[in-house]
């Protein structure tokens, strides 16, 4: 797999392609490292601690930290890694992240999976309610603690916005 080559967003069926690299539940954060085209255990987390929901990228994007970019998937179930999923974006987590004394944006896109039953109403994040919206925006600060870094919210955004920075970052034939 190749995420350089794979489209990042459909437009006919107006869906954001999502590359799994740490389902729902795992108690270890797995990273794609394309120059050896697989998988690998980046860390893995303190005891009682797990991711809430699945998280990876949109290939063929990039970041102001100049990697793909991120997404937390709202999905039914867990998909491995490696695994794409065609969602639509819902919202994002902007925020700033300090590492090693350097500031820099690190936004999360949320993204819910298109083939979704459970999270099928929602269209744009406030469609989640104040307390998971909250509980997502702790969850980064949280992680980030334990990594030793510094993660701050700067806001959360909906769907309109996420759209728009996805679009941006899209390396690839631009997305309507």
């Amino acid at each position: 797999m190749n995420p350089e080559r794979l489209p990042g967003y459909d437009r006919k069926k107006k869906l954001w392609r999502v590359i799994i690299e740490t389902p729902a539940g795992s108690f270890a954060k797995y990273r794609y490292e394309p120059e050896i085209g697989t998988f690998e255990v980046a860390h893995f987390l303190p005891e009682g601690f797990a991711f809430p929901y699945s998280f990876g990228f949109i290939p063929s994007t990039r970041g102001e930290d100049g990697d793909p970019l991120d997404v937390m998937l709202l999905a039914d179930s867990p998909p491995f890694p490696g695994c794409a999923v065609w969602s639509r974006l819902a919202g994002v987590v902007e925020g700033k992240q300090k590492e090693r004394g350097k500031h820099e944006r690190n936004d999360r896109l949320i993204a819910v999976a298109a083939q979704s039953r459970r999270f099928c109403e929602v269209e744009t994040i406030t469609d989640l309610g104040r307390e998971q919206i909250e509980d997502i925006g702790r969850f980064f600060e949280d992680y980030n603690r334990i990594l030793g870094r510094t993660f701050r919210v700067l806001r959360i955004a909906g769907a309109k916005e996420a759209r728009h920075l996805a679009r941006a970052g899209l390396t690839s034939p631009k997305a309507d």
